[in-house]
This record gives structure tokens, C-alpha cells and sequence, in this order.
């Protein structure tokens, strides 16, 4: 079975929710404070290092709807890129604590 390639309109919307993931990761990075809304724990706010590898969770998170932009034969290859690419990051976040 072929993948359908995504309209024009579904690209743009993956794009501007890539945009504004990729804004609030780079505003935790910058700004070394992040603050959400945990499910059993309420408002919670993150600082320093917390908020930064917080901030470079939610930049790469931020990369995966831009994967419509790919052509249908290389999602998968991206798709295993991008999940080893998260694996590492939060691996190496890990490590750092």
C-alpha cells in the first residue's frame, strides 16, 4: 500500500505547529525556566539545567511534524533518524543529571 502524499494546507498547519514547539523549546533554552502543567503534581516550573534539557526535548518533539515535508519513500528512513536522534538526546540528559 502507498502513502498519499499530504495536501498543501495539511503541510502548512504540520509546519505552524513545528514553528510554535520549536519557539517554546528555544524560549526555555533561552530563558533557563520552563514552566507546565503536570498531570498528578499541578503547575510545575523547571529551572536551569532542568528547563534546558526540558527545552531540547521539546525542539526535537518539535521537528516530527515536519516529517509531511519528506517524500513517501524516505518517511520510514526519517522517522528511525529522528527516534534515535530523541533516544540520544534524552540519553545524554540522563547522563548529564
Amino acid at each position: 500500500m502507498r502513502m498519499k502524499t499530504p495536501s498543501a494546507t495539511a503541510r502548512w498547519l504540520c509546519t505552524a505547529g513545528a514553528a510554535a514547539l520549536l519557539a517554546i523549546g528555544a524560549l526555555a533554552i533561552k530563558e533557563e525556566t520552563h514552566t507546565g502543567n503536570a498531570r498528578f503534581m499541578g503547575q510545575v516550573t523547571l529551572m536551569g539545567e532542568q528547563a534546558v534539557g526540558m527545552g531540547l526535548v521539546i525542539c526535537v518533539l518539535g521537528l516530527l511534524p515536519l516529517i509531511v515535508w519528506v517524500q513517501p519513500r524516505f518517511v520510514r528512513g526519517a522517522l528511525i533518524l529522528w527516534w534515535l536522534g530523541l533516544m540520544g538526546l534524552i540519553g545524554a540528559i540522563v547522563l548529564m543529571a
